[in-house]
Parts: structure tokens; sequence; C-alpha cells
């Protein structure tokens, strides 16, 4: 890694920007059009129909591996900043997604429906993300 770095301000999709944050997503592909280094900062901001969510995150770039690819593009391996990463948020989005598709595969889409329906560790597994959901919403307000 260079001994400097620099910041990069970059537009994530909604999809791989959940990906970054849940740990699944260790990579970038973009245009190299900015010299991007090992060492670099990316700050990843969401944008969901063009517009910018408020939400983003913050990774290093850790690995560029030393091989040109076609039309210029590079592909970076990232790693969340120490302390930049806020797990509750991070263990929400994971726990969000098994959930929607645990609901899509066993209950109907009716939310009443599928709460009498389930046990009850699922129900207060539910209680406890609309719980940290609240709290995180408290914070972005």
């Amino acid at each position: 890694m260079n001994g400097t770095f620099v910041y990069h301000h970059l537009k994530i999709a909604p999809v791989f920007y959940r990906d970054v944050i849940s740990g699944k997503k260790k990579f970038e592909i973009r245009v190299n059009d900015r010299n991007f280094l090992e060492g670099d900062h990316l700050v990843l901001k969401e944008f969901e129909d063009g517009e910018y969510t408020g939400n983003e995150v913050e990774v290093l770039v850790t690995y560029i591996p030393d091989f040109p690819l076609p039309g210029n593009y590079v592909v970076m391996g990232i790693a969340p900043v120490e302390g930049n990463l806020d797990l509750n948020q991070a263990d929400l989005l994971t726990i969000t997604d098994w959930f929607n598709g645990y609901v899509a595969k066993y209950y109907d889409s009716n939310p009443d429906n599928v709460k009498k329906r389930m046990p009850q560790q699922h129900k207060d597994l539910i209680d406890r993300i609309l719980e940290v959901q609240g709290v995180l919403d408290n914070k972005k307000a």
C-alpha cells in the first residue's frame, strides 16, 4: 500500500450498498479514471433513482491485482474502515434480508398472518428488528 491515500466519493446502488454493509461484497469494479491505489479510501454513497439517500460507508482499498482489464476497468479488494461500520446497521440489514426471504418462502405477504403463524422465537426476532430499526431511524433524524 502507498504511504498516502486519497478519498474517492463514489455513487453506489442500494443493492450493492447493502452487500458492502453486510460484509458480503468485498470488492469494487470501476472504471479506473481516478488512478485508484491500494490504501485509498472509497466513500460509497447510496443513490436510489438518482437521489442521494443519505447512507454512506467508508471502505479501504486493500488490494488491486496487477493485471490490465479491458476498458480501463479495475477490480479493488475493499474492507470497512476500522470503527466506521455501524454493526447494528450491518446486522439489521443481514437479518432483514434473511427475514424477507423467510416470509416470502414460507408465508403469504400479509404481515398479520405471518406473525400469527410463526414460532415465538421468530416473533421475538421481528420485534428486535423493529426496535433496532427505530433506534437507527432516530439517529438519522
